[in-house]
């Protein structure tokens, strides 16, 4: 990646290298990886957050794989919260039609989550990173995209 320079307010410049995503994996990073992975349907973030803060330093491999498991791991707990939210709603009108409407929502969640995993957990074992689609991750700040900035709009006050 090109190098992009950060100015200050001295008007020193400073070059700084933007970090590589998911560098070479060492021996051993697959594994790592792989269980951030794995540990998500069933143990949630817990797994992925641990892996994170033993290897956020001495493997860039493993730090992006487990940041991307946390990242899947905390969205889909939203959704659950979501889902469980409007199972609450509904159960105040009729409790078969909160179950009717839940738990098969609960379950499509659950699958495509295990779907998700699997995908990304046999490619973190072959050393590869797959990135997150915008559905099952959290989205990019708003600020990313060009049209979510204010226009600049000069105005003249006249007396």
């Amino acid at each position: 990646m090109p190098d992009r320079v950060v100015e200050r307010g001295t008007g020193e410049q400073q070059r700084a290298t933007a970090p590589d995503s998911a560098g070479p994996a060492q021996p051993g990073d697959e594994g790592l990886a792989t269980l951030s992975y794995l540990s998500v349907p069933f143990l949630g973030p817990l797994v992925p957050l641990f892996v994170y803060l033993i290897k956020k330093r001495a493997s860039s491999f493993v730090r992006s794989h487990s940041v991307q498991a946390l990242n899947l791991s905390i969205t889909a707990l939203i959704y659950t919260f979501c889902t469980l939210i409007l199972g609450g709603m509904l159960a105040l009108d009729s409790v078969t039609v909160a179950l009717i409407a839940v738990v098969p929502l609960a379950g499509a969640l659950w699958l495509a989550t295990l779907a998700f995993v699997i995908l990304t957990a046999s490619r973190a074992s072959r050393g590869r990173l797959l990135p997150d689609p915008r559905v099952a991750s959290a989205p990019p700040s708003c600020t990313s995209h060009p049209r979510a900035r204010p226009a600049r709009v000069a105005r003249r006050i006249s007396p």
